[in-house]
């Protein structure tokens, strides 16, 4: 066993070894972290926009279907909206002067509206910054210096195998 007086402590080329690591590390999954945080997001939105797109098809295929039954009730509104036509003892009534175009469309979309989420947003930390901005490629060679410095590095009390060699006469 060694006795020295360095017996019990750490090399201080590990320390720039898991530096190193820990840089290189932070400088490639970071930005990978974002981009899947962005897609997911992505993906979010666009499964709603499927859905909204499934209900509006669902919706526009009752109207087609109202319309070849010749559905009374569907019949009186396309009167009243298309034609100005009211039944007998009805009386108009204008809820939405501004808006009242009340067309199939404008029935479908209201019928089917749905909320879409705003995108998330990042969380900007300077490690984010740092390993995903200009500096991305200064981080990583910071980080492959640090490994390379802790391969090399050899503690000062310890002798290289060279100078322990004994010249011959």
């Amino acid at each position: 066993m060694g006795s020295g007086p360095h017996r019990g402590l750490i090399d201080a080329g590990w320390l720039f070894v898991i530096a190193g690591l820990a840089v290189c590390g932070a400088a490639l999954l970071v930005p990978a972290q974002q981009d899947l945080d962005v897609a997911r997001t992505q993906q979010a939105q666009l499964k709603v926009h499927s859905m909204a797109s499934t209900r509006q098809l669902v919706a526009y295929d009752t109207v087609l279907r109202g319309l070849l039954d010749r559905d009374p009730l569907l019949m009186r509104r396309l009167a009243a909206n298309h034609l100005n036509l009211l039944p007998e003892g009805e009386t108009p009534i204008l809820l939405d002067p501004a808006g009242a175009e009340g067309s199939f469309d404008q029935w479908v979309q209201d019928a089917t509206r749905v909320e879409i989420e705003p995108d998330s947003v990042a969380s900007d930390t300077l490690l984010a910054r740092i390993s995903s901005g200009p500096y991305r490629l200064l981080v990583i060679a910071g980080g492959i210096l640090c490994l390379f410095v802790g391969t090399l590095y050899q503690n000062g009390s310890e002798k290289s195998p060279v100078g322990d060699q004994v010249e011959p006469d």
